[in-house]
């Protein structure tokens, strides 16, 4: 049986791969990666070089006081205080790195992250507010949790650029070895 002459002129359709593939960008390989889900070309992937000595003391320093300050006084800060009052002062984290990265010049912070800064502290103080109380009692433990509020901050702020540059992953697992290192012998006597 021969093909009928209608279906002799149809134009053959492409294959899958062809019409659905992307053109490739003026003056690119055209076997460059593509993500499907962007319709872009892929990022150049990340540095992996950790040998400047600038990138390892920031890491170590990031390190130091993101995973193994923050931690020590997080748990001695909670051990001091109430739930309550270490909640209201853990909300107030936002809001810190939002003051500090906009007092450093980092990123502009708009009314509208004041203004959800200050609901989600109303908002949290609804919730475990009723119990909050600040007394001499609990001094101590406040001022802990709020260092541990600013050892998170300085964290945040200072793993922002090398997760930039480099992988997150990275960044977070070396940080959390180097924390680990320190942290696991102090808090092995207690």
């Amino acid at each position: 049986m021969s093909p009928s002459p209608l279906a002799a002129r149809r134009p053959r359709p492409r294959s899958y791969s062809r019409r659905f593939s992307p053109p490739a960008a003026p003056g690119t390989d055209s076997s460059r990666s593509w993500n499907p889900l962007t319709q872009q070309p892929m990022r150049r992937p990340r540095s992996t070089s950790w040998g400047t000595v600038r990138l390892r003391v920031t890491l170590a320093a990031i390190g130091v006081v993101g995973q193994c300050l923050y931690q020590y006084t997080f748990i001695a800060g909670l051990s001091q205080t109430s739930v309550a009052n270490s909640a209201l002062l853990v909300a107030v984290t936002p809001v810190l790195i939002a003051l500090t990265s906009a007092l450093s010049g980092r990123e502009p912070v708009g009314w509208g992250h004041w203004t959800g800064a200050a609901l989600s502290i109303a908002g949290i103080y609804v919730v475990v507010g009723s119990g909050a109380s600040m007394n001499g009692s609990s001094l101590r433990g406040d001022l802990t949790m709020l260092l541990a509020v600013i050892c998170w901050t300085v964290y945040t702020l200072g793993a922002g650029p090398l997760m930039r540059r480099h992988s997150p992953v990275g960044v977070t697992g070396l940080s959390m070895i180097i924390g680990s290192m320190l942290y696991v012998p102090l808090v092995s006597g207690h």
